[in-house]
């Protein structure tokens, strides 16, 4: 990995863990995963190469990202990754990638 693709992968993974730090009321148990983690050790056939990921089963997340509930906040995190220039896929009904735009 280039020194550039670590740095943003550390970005991205920074911006996914503010987001839980920002909405830990809905956060429940939301985890972020490094692109390493989650390609070497999780082997998810879903995500990979991607940034980073955060998994979101069993949390407000869910919802929102799967029902487009808080609608707000969704919107939030979409101009959050456009100002860092990356953009989210779902893998899983439960996974966010994060890639670069």
């Amino acid at each position: 990995m280039t020194t550039l693709s670590k740095s943003r992968c550390n970005l991205a993974e920074k911006l996914l863990n503010q987001f839980i730090k920002k909405y830990s009321s809905v956060a429940g148990d939301a985890k972020v995963y490094s692109q390493d983690e989650w390609d070497n050790d999780r082997k998810e056939q879903y995500g990979r190469n991607a940034y980073a990921t955060m998994i979101i089963d069993g949390s407000g997340f869910y919802e929102m990202f799967n029902w487009y509930s808080m609608k707000k906040e969704l919107e939030q995190f979409h101009k959050m990754l456009e100002e860092h220039k990356f953009y989210f896929e779902l893998g899983y009904a439960w996974s966010v990638h994060v890639y670069d735009a």
